[in-house]
């Protein structure tokens, strides 16, 4: 498979697995009954089903997925202002800054949803009149998650841009003090781009990796200032994707241990795009530039996120049996963390990514 992977370009992925999906007839008749069963109309969708077993789990949630609309925003909607796509539990610090940050931006509407929360972040949301608030009786897996964002794309509309987001993502990008989203989204849209690409940079305090200095949402940009410059890229059959930093390091082994990290947050949604994965969308061909112009910054080690990350991986629920949780768990036994800060980067603004080598200087 490794052999094939070299050989076929990105742009044969889908004629090579539709190829594959022919042998697997069995497979894709069961994907294509599942689709016709929940009225689906999107050729797209069908397309992935003949695949066969590649993106069967997808296809199945998809077909499967139900979602509950337990509010509408009251504002007013602008097809050209990017809408802020969420799915969040029990994260109610993140999302009093989320909101804060992408209202900044001169975001107006958000859809998000509520994975069963029971610390208070269901009854903020509930009281935003900004957020179109979703909920879902299945509980979150990793794949789940894409046919529900998939799913709010549906129900929001498509031709019209989207941030597609984690709660501990915020995105930034060149004059972002400004230049508000709207307007980026606008000057992509003029030059035939659709999805902006970006490095998930890790950020970091300089006192511990779970740092206690932090008590509200307003010490989470002060306090956890730091990142990791170095990055390379890895090409895929489904793009060219970004791997390193902190990460890495962290977990001593940056070629094999350190984690995708490139994402494609504002895309310009048709009919066409399925988010197939939180890293690539479908179609595939669409997954360019090859460099990162822009960056989300990863808010990913705060306090209390060690007893999340521990029901993580007693479900099982995230990617790999939640095997990076299990692994994000060693970290403070396994390295010296002051040791590893010394080596990072203060991030004052946008201009501070300089210090990435494959940042698109533009």
């Amino acid at each position: 498979m490794k052999i094939i992977k070299k050989l076929i370009p990105v742009g044969m992925v889908l004629p090579f697995y539709r190829i594959k999906g022919m042998t697997e007839k069995k497979v894709s008749d069961e994907n294509k009954k599942l689709l016709d069963g929940a009225k689906c109309t999107r050729k797209s969708i069908y397309e992935l089903a003949a695949c066969g077993n590649k993106f069967k789990d997808f296809v199945s949630e998809y077909a499967n997925c139900k979602l509950n609309v337990k509010k509408q925003w009251s504002t007013a909607d602008d097809m050209e202002n990017p809408v802020a796509i969420c799915v969040v539990k029990n994260d109610l610090m993140r999302m009093k800054l989320f909101l804060k940050y992408y209202r900044n931006l001169g975001v107006k509407q958000f859809a998000i949803l509520d994975d069963h929360s029971d610390d208070g972040t269901f009854e903020f949301l509930s009281e935003q009149s900004d957020v179109m608030l979703f909920t879902t009786d299945k509980g979150y897996t990793t794949v789940r998650r894409q046919a529900w964002i998939t799913k709010i794309v549906e129900q929001v509309g498509f031709n019209r841009w989207y941030l597609i987001l984690d709660s501990d993502e915020l995105f930034d990008y060149k004059d972002s003090d400004k230049k508000n989203l709207k307007k980026l989204a606008t000057e992509l849209h003029s030059k035939g781009i659709t999805r902006q690409k970006v490095i998930l940079l890790d950020m970091f305090a300089a006192d511990a990796l779970y740092s206690e200095k932090i008590s509200n949402e307003d010490d989470v940009v002060k306090v956890c200032n730091l990142f990791f410059p170095e990055y390379f890229l890895e090409k895929t059959l489904y793009d060219k994707r970004i791997r390193g930093g902190a990460r890495g390091v962290l977990l001593n082994d940056m070629k094999k241990k350190s984690p995708h990290v490139s994402k494609y947050p504002l895309i310009y949604a048709d009919e066409r795009d399925v988010f197939l994965n939180s890293h690539y969308y479908y179609p595939f061909v669409r997954n360019k530039p090859d460099k990162p112009s822009s960056v989300l910054r990863h808010y990913k080690f705060l306090p209390g996120d060690k007893k999340k990350y521990e029901e993580r991986i007693k479900k099982g629920n995230f990617f790999g049996n939640s095997k990076d949780y299990v692994a994000y768990l060693t970290i403070e036994q396994n390295v010296d963390y002051k040791k590893i800060v010394e080596t990072m980067e203060v991030y004052k603004d946008f201009s501070s990514t300089n210090a990435i080598s494959i940042m698109e200087v533009k």
